[in-house]
């Protein structure tokens, strides 16, 4: 089993805000999201990281922007 360091409350700022905000965020943005969710918040437990980055790429190219039609 691989050791867990404690954890760091800068990464679990981050992980908090991608939480709440990837289904609002557009494709470009989700995918720096999983970006930083596989690769630089090694402090997060496994299981939680994994069940959020299934859930951005649930979500990614399912929000589609809406423009003003300027009416």
């Amino acid at each position: 089993m691989a050791e867990q360091f404690p954890e760091d409350p800068a990464e679990r700022g981050l992980f908090t805000t991608i939480q709440s905000t990837y289904t609002a965020a557009s494709e470009e943005e989700q995918g720096a999201m999983l970006q930083e969710l596989r690769h630089r918040l090694p402090t997060i437990p496994v299981g939680e990281r994994t069940a959020l980055i299934d859930a951005v790429e649930s979500a990614r190219g399912q929000n589609v922007e809406w423009e003003d039609p300027g009416f």
